[in-house]
């Protein structure tokens, strides 16, 4: 009706089987605000979750799992490896103001031959910008790439422009990148980026307009496959880089 409506029945295909149903009436409306309530779609042990309020003071919940980034090649092209979300959670509200939300989220990226890398994720923000807590890449027992810090970034649902980058706000980011050459191998295989022996590691703090600290980027070769790219590009070489800025 003019104030919204009423779902009893939702089915995803994906590769000719079920992916998900709906698994309980949802409501959307649209008077005397945006509102999404009750959206659950299951199937085996794949879901997800979501319900929102919109407007200057409101709330979303969203969370899934298992789900595959095969299901969605027919709706869109995707380039890299496939993935498959384990795990997503966020929970934000906000009222006239910033969102305050936390996100947790779990994936794992295929790099063929049963191989398999695991990405986690978890982060919060409030008016006082987003906390990284963890940024991780592992493959098997081995931690690949490892981020954390602080970056002054604020949420405005609804807002114009929906992200705030305050440029005297603190940063804070540490990173490192190891050499398993394993991970990288195999990653090169998918994505057409050869890395070999990549070492990273990056420390920033300061402000966003006014950063300062130092990085290190080494790797023993960097190759582009000439077929993913339209001009071909040189490879380089024993690349070592030390910056220190401010």
């Amino acid at each position: 009706d003019r104030e919204g409506m009423r779902v009893t029945t939702a089915e995803f295909f994906a590769q000719g089987a079920p992916r998900l149903r709906l698994a309980g009436p949802a409501a959307v409306r649209w008077r005397p605000r945006l509102q999404l309530e009750g959206l659950h779609l299951a199937e085996g042990g794949s879901s997800f979750k979501a319900s929102a309020v919109g407007g200057e003071s409101g709330r979303v919940e969203v969370s899934a799992r298992e789900i595959s980034s095969r299901w969605f090649e027919d709706f869109v092209p995707t380039a890299g490896p496939a993935w498959h979300l384990t795990l997503l959670a966020l929970l934000g509200s906000w009222d006239r103001g910033p969102m305050k939300f936390s996100l947790s989220a779990g994936a794992s990226l295929e790099l063929g031959e049963g191989r398999t890398a695991a990405v986690m994720a978890s982060a919060r923000g409030d008016r006082g910008g987003m906390e990284i807590d963890a940024l991780r890449v592992t493959e098997g027992d081995s931690t690949v790439v490892n981020a954390l810090g602080h970056l002054p970034v604020t949420f405005m649902p609804g807002g114009a422009p929906w992200m705030v980058i305050a440029p005297d706000g603190p940063l804070r980011i540490d990173a490192t990148v190891v050499p398993h050459a394993a991970f990288w191998q195999k990653l090169a295989a998918v994505s057409g980026v050869e890395l070999q022996e990549p070492v990273a590691a990056a420390h920033l703090t300061g402000t966003w307009q006014r950063p300062e600290g130092t990085a290190q980027l080494k790797a023993a070769r960097i190759v582009i496959d000439p077929k993913r790219v339209k001009q071909a590009l040189p490879a380089i070489e024993n690349l070592d880089v030390q910056l220190t800025g401010d």
